[in-house]
């Protein structure tokens, strides 16, 4: 496992420790249980880019979708 550092507003923290009171559970595993949610909402979301420095241009047709690999190749020079 490795170790991490989060800051989280007053607010947050306490939220957190009344959470892990009212539970049982620590809240290092609220914090993991809440992550992995996220992870698993986001996961299985393909990330695209629209019209990359194209701007809007309708006579052109629809915007180009780009791929993460694409949108990092083109800005790094490779076409």
């Amino acid at each position: 496992m490795l170790k991490t550092s989060v800051y989280l507003s007053e607010e947050d923290a306490d939220s957190l420790r009344r959470a892990a009171e009212a539970t049982g559970i620590t809240q290092s595993d609220l914090i993991r249980e809440g992550i992995r949610q996220v992870v698993a909402a986001h996961c299985g979301r393909r990330r695209t880019f629209h019209s990359m420095g194209q701007g809007i241009n309708q006579a052109a047709g629809p915007a180009r979708h780009w791929t993460a690999t694409e949108v990092y190749e083109k800005t790094r020079g490779r076409r």
